[in-house]
């Protein structure tokens, strides 16, 4: 964090402070004593910079461990078939760092899957099956999913791995 960012918050909280001190009090029905209302005031004032210092000070300590991602343009490596995979609606990593993705083909346009036209208007390309699993280098180790005999692919939200291991 920078030291603007802290200037601006510690003068943010002197300002929230000094109202709640300077604050004009309603008048009471009932009278109390100046010296416990006034006490009470402070000790309140007290703890609400108590607060925001802890909480300028934690912040920056915080905004440093956060993680940082990289895109990896060459991962995962060209899929075979010429396959292009449409919107991922899930991806998991199993014990063994094996990426799987779950992917919708549906979702790609008609120029997208030209392959899949007939006649086909260009030399790419054709939906990858939905259920994809690869290696931690972006190797393809299989691929399943789509219409079959007897039954019918529905589009998929997303997925969960459990411990069984998923071979075709």
């Amino acid at each position: 964090m920078h030291k603007s960012k802290v200037g601006v918050r510690m003068r943010i909280a002197w300002h929230i402070a000094l109202s709640l001190v300077l604050m004009p009090v309603e008048k009471e029905r009932a009278p109390r004593p100046t010296a416990v209302h006034s006490s009470h005031r402070e000790d309140t004032v007290t703890f609400i910079l108590s607060v925001l210092l802890a909480a300028m000070i934690a912040m920056p300590a915080f905004a440093d461990d956060a993680p940082r991602f990289q895109v990896d343009a060459a991962w995962p490596k060209p899929l075979p078939n010429d396959w292009i995979m449409g919107q991922a609606a899930g991806v998991a990593v199993d014990a063994q760092d094996h990426v799987w993705v779950i992917q919708r083909p549906r979702s790609l346009t008609d120029d997208e899957k030209a392959l899949t036209l007939n006649p086909p208007p260009s030399k790419c390309c054709r939906p990858a099956p939905a259920v994809m699993e690869f290696d931690v280098e972006g190797n393809l180790i299989q691929a399943w999913g789509g219409p079959g005999e007897g039954y019918d692919w529905h589009r998929c939200s997303g997925f969960r791995l459990d411990r069984r291991q998923w071979r075709q």
